[in-house]
């Protein structure tokens, strides 16, 4: 492997800083007002299935919603289309069984 070959980064302060994720186990629910969302590459182990990505939704409160089911991801998409937008809309998002994800427009 050649000098040119190595990929590099500098660390900085900020790198250092804990990213704080949601995680919803079943029964639960969060309320979130989304900053931005992202599609970010990632192994296979923690993309959506048959994928090599997940979607992560940053809150105005700089925690992270990661996106890696599609039955999350088609309830996000859906409240996005009827709301029209995706920054700066509060949504609840809950968890009430296996493989069963819903998502509520409160604002």
């Amino acid at each position: 492997m050649t000098e040119e070959t190595v990929k590099r980064q500098v660390v900085t302060m900020n790198d250092l800083k804990n990213r704080e994720y949601i995680s919803l186990k079943i029964g639960e629910q969060a309320e979130i007002v989304v900053k931005k969302m992202e599609k970010v590459e990632v192994d296979k182990d923690f993309s959506l299935s048959g994928e090599t990505y997940r979607y992560e939704i940053t809150t105005e409160d700089k925690k992270i919603l990661s996106i890696s089911a599609w039955k999350l991801w088609g309830a996000l998409r859906e409240a996005f289309n009827k709301a029209g937008k995706i920054e700066g809309l509060k949504i609840r998002v809950s968890h009430p069984g296996r493989e069963d994800y819903r998502v509520e427009i409160l604002e």
